[in-house]
């Protein structure tokens, strides 16, 4: 039964230590991973124009003199308005029309969209690859255009030049201008998504998010951005303060939790599992004094004795393995969606976990083998 235990103990460890090193790693990788902008020093702050009593005609003057206001605040290196803040809890979808394509039976054509203002690329330095950004020039009195991303000029426009293609989208023919790297929008692990950047000035939203990039934290210049724009509107309500990094932390939140839960329980596991094997061995030896005394009164030398204890503990601990190993490929397929960047049969994980607990194992076998074979034999003989 005790056998049992420790084998039990082994296996357990070595499946709490499997996800809880796949939960480690996903962390690490989220930590260095490219979104495809940059999310340092970007304060955000959120106000709308409707609830204040706004027409839409006096949106776009009060919009240009926010931003004229935020870029003069110290330490300010870049501003931009969306109404939508990338890898937050919001997503915006809408279908379109892309010009030339055939769609097929049953497909539907739809990206993810944002309204933007000029220099919005610039600020989340997401950088264009073709064409060029917004401009001022781009408003209410000029032709509709779009920025797409490369995902769906891959998508609609494959071997073609995007820049000078046409959509239909929010009830307008619009020329793409530009477009800009794919980045992620939504959700960490998702597949290159089609997305269109809208100009605010052209497609009307009356909540925007002023993206500010600073030069310092971001969170310390809060107070005087906020104060820049109640000199324009002394009432006007002002939320959502915070950092883009801060939104991003938001989304990784649960990864870092379980990472954090299942390091704890798995190096919890790991101690208990030592202890119940040298427990084990320490007590198997015991009973077996007279017999190692025996031994070593025949001519047993020390490296014998020593193997002798040490492979008790090794057969446990291919047992402890080989169960452990099966049922934490069982587990970790359950976890798929938390792990970023890593499998759930990861090689390097299956490896680097089973060798340290071998170690560990090992190690809680070799003292009670050191003790056993200092004994002297006519001692161990003599022992009840």
């Amino acid at each position: 039964m005790s056998h049992g235990l420790a084998v039990a103990q082994i296996a357990l460890s070595l499946v709490l230590l499997v996800c809880s090193v796949l939960l480690i790693r996903s962390f690490r990788a989220v930590g260095n991973f490219d979104n495809g902008f940059n999310a340092r020093n970007v304060l955000l702050e959120s106000y709308d124009l409707t609830a204040a009593g706004y027409a839409q005609e006096q949106t776009s003057a009060f919009n240009s003199q926010v931003l004229e206001k935020a870029r003069a605040i110290p330490g300010a290196q870049n501003a931009a308005l969306a109404d939508w803040v990338p890898l937050g809890f919001s997503s915006n979808f809408d279908e379109f029309i892309p010009e030339g394509y055939a769609a097929g039976k049953q497909e539907a054509i739809e990206a993810g969209i944002t309204h933007v203002s000029p220099g919005y690329l610039a600020t989340l330095e997401i950088p264009l690859v073709a064409g060029r950004d917004f401009t001022l020039q781009d408003n209410a009195s000029s032709a509709p255009v779009v920025i797409v991303n490369r995902a769906l000029a891959d998508r609609y426009w494959p071997g073609q030049q995007a820049v000078g293609k046409r959509v239909h989208i929010e009830g307008k023919w619009a020329r793409v201008v530009g477009v800009a790297r794919t980045a992620q929008y939504f959700d960490l692990d998702e597949p290159p998504r089609t997305f269109i950047y809208l100009p605010l000035q052209q497609f009307y939203t009356p909540s925007v998010t002023l993206h500010l990039r600073l030069s310092g934290d971001p969170l310390a210049a809060a107070a005087a951005t906020t104060e820049r724009i109640h000199e324009l509107n002394a009432g006007l309500p002002v939320f959502d303060v915070s950092t883009l990094e801060s939104r991003i932390s938001a989304v990784t939140f649960g990864l870092r939790m379980a990472g954090l839960v299942s390091s704890a329980f798995g190096l919890l596991t790991l101690a208990l599992a030592s202890v119940g094997i040298y427990g084990v061995v320490a007590c198997n030896t015991r009973q077996r004094t007279r017999e190692l005394g025996l031994r070593m009164a025949l001519g047993a030398q020390t490296g014998d004795v020593m193997r002798l204890i040490l492979r008790q503990g090794a057969r446990m601990l291919l047992v402890g393995t080989v169960i452990g190993l099966a049922a934490a490929l069982a587990a970790t397929r359950l976890m798929g969606r938390m792990l970023f960047s890593v499998t759930s049969t990861d090689p390097l994980t299956y490896l680097a976990v089973p060798a340290m607990l071998a170690v560990v194992t090992l190690g809680a076998c070799y003292l009670p083998a050191r003790r056993a074979v200092r004994l002297d034999p006519l001692v161990a003989l003599r022992h009840e």
